[in-house]
């Protein structure tokens, strides 16, 4: 079995909600919060999060996400190894 880098799996995990939500207005909003995928957001998103004051959250978010993603991939390594 190929190992995979969290990167590659977090761009896995991506391609697969993005393409379930695919068409959903609010497919940015929970790419964002889930993984972190901010990137997806137009510019009229980042404006709503501004104007709402909830830009901070839509980033810390991500990043405690992305904190429990690298957590779970280093634990299941090592239950793994052995």
């Amino acid at each position: 079995m190929a190992k995979k880098s969290l990167l590659a799996v977090r761009a896995e995990l991506v391609k697969r909600v993005g393409g379930m939500l695919a068409g959903e207005p609010g497919a940015a909003f929970v790419l964002g919060l889930v993984v972190g995928a901010s990137y997806r957001f137009k510019n009229s998103d980042w404006g709503l999060l501004k104007r709402t004051g909830t830009s901070y959250l839509m980033a810390i978010s991500g990043l405690h996400s992305g904190g429990c993603r690298l957590g779970f991939w280093y634990c299941w390594g090592a239950i793994l190894r052995g």
